[in-house]
């Protein structure tokens, strides 16, 4: 890859997410994310089981939106796709993709109850809903089973442990929601800092 085709594909990755993010599948498993945070809001210790199903359920989704992005740029361009997640682990509400990401990859093998009740829990949450499940959080990764060696992630891991867990469960789903709008070209601020940076680099 040259230097000017580099430059293209790193203005082009965000554009063509707009398409794919609006596609019929993926626009009804953006609702799906939408659905199960909206599901967990308001919800005290006796919803732990109901809230488990609709994290699981939730951490699927964006699991598969996520997957769906990348293997639709990576189809156009490898580079493509990489400058995707390079954005994506970069921003602040896209770094919680990496964390769910693992998420998933621990319901998926290991089934473990990742919910947990804090009574603790008491400072605002930033960027988050109107109303969340204040007590309702992510249960600590050390008390999962430990993981099988070829499904380790330590870069994964170690997001988990850092925007998961402790963190309420639908706030932390919330941010995922904003990055995907985001990428759908839902954010106009962000859609101009991206056409900016895209400039810069091309001078």
């Amino acid at each position: 890859m040259n230097e000017s085709t580099g430059a293209i594909e790193e203005l082009d990755w965000w554009l063509l997410t707009r398409t794919i993010s609006n596609s019929l599948a993926a626009s009804v498993a953006f609702e799906a994310i939408m659905a199960s945070e909206e599901q967990l809001r308001d919800l005290g210790r006796g919803d732990q089981r109901f809230a488990y199903r609709a994290i699981v359920e939730g951490t699927w989704w964006v699991a598969a939106l996520d997957e769906q992005i990348r293997k639709g740029l990576g189809s156009r361009s490898l580079h493509l796709q990489q400058a995707y997640v390079r954005a994506r682990d970069l921003e602040v509400d896209g770094r919680y993709i990496r964390a769910f990401l693992w998420a998933r990859n621990r319901h998926s093998h290991q089934l473990p109850f990742t919910t947990a009740y804090d009574e603790t829990v008491d400072k605002p949450v930033a960027r988050a809903p109107t109303k969340y499940s204040d007590h309702l959080v992510w249960a600590p990764a050390q008390s999962f089973p430990a993981a099988d060696a070829k499904h380790a992630n330590p870069k994964q891991a170690e997001a988990y442990d850092t925007l998961l867990a402790g963190h309420p469960l639908n706030a932390t789903l919330y941010h995922c929601l904003l990055w995907f709008s985001k990428v759908a070209g839902r954010d106009p601020q962000w859609e101009a800092s991206q056409a900016a940076a895209a400039r810069s680099g091309e001078q």
